[in-house]
C-alpha cells in the first residue's frame, strides 16, 4: 500500500477535505468523485481503493467519518481486509486525537458556527449508523447556524 489520503468530510456533507500529511492536498466533492462515491454507499471503490474510515463499535461500523484513499498493486481479498483494517485504525486514531484538538473540526468547517450551532453540533449523536441489516443516515442544514420553523 502506499499514497495514503485520509479525507474527513464537511458540516455539509459535500465535500471530503484532505487532513494533514495526505498525499492528495486538493478537496475533492462528494457528487462526482469515487471517493464521495465510497463515502454515500459505504463500499470500496477500486480506482484507487477508496474506503471509509468509520467508528466502530460492537463489531459495527455507526459513523461515517471520512474517506482513505490508497494505491495497491494488486487488488484482492487479503488487501480488502487490510484496507478495512487500517480504516478501522485510521478512524480510531481520528476519532481519540479529534477529542484532544481542533485541527479536525477546523478542516470540516467552510465557515464560522453560530454560538447555537456550536452548541447543537456538540450534542448530536454520529451522523449515520450501520447495525448491519439497517443503515440510517441523516443531515443537519443549515448546518452553521441553527434555523426552522414548527
Amino acid at each position: 500500500m502506499s499514497d495514503l489520503s485520509v479525507y474527513v468530510a464537511d458540516y455539509e456533507q459535500r465535500h471530503l477535505v484532505p487532513i494533514s500529511g495526505s498525499v492528495e492536498t486538493q478537496s475533492i466533492t462528494m457528487d462526482s468523485s469515487t471517493g464521495g462515491t465510497s463515502f454515500t454507499t459505504a463500499t470500496q471503490e477500486k480506482r484507487q481503493l477508496a474506503r471509509y474510515p468509520g467508528v466502530e463499535r460492537g463489531g459495527r461500523r455507526c459513523g461515517r467519518l471520512g474517506v482513505m484513499a490508497i494505491t495497491v498493486p494488486t487488488l484482492d481479498a487479503e488487501v480488502r481486509a487490510l484496507a478495512d483494517s487500517l480504516a478501522g485504525v485510521v478512524a480510531a486514531l481520528l476519532v481519540t486525537r479529534g477529542q484532544c484538538t481542533d485541527v479536525y473540526t477546523t478542516l470540516q468547517r467552510s465557515q464560522e458556527f453560530s454560538l447555537a450551532a456550536e452548541m447543537q453540533w456538540g450534542l448530536l449523536p454520529p451522523l449515520s449508523l450501520d447495525s448491519g441489516r439497517v443503515s440510517v443516515a441523516g443531515l443537519v442544514q443549515p448546518a452553521y447556524e441553527v434555523a426552522g420553523q414548527f
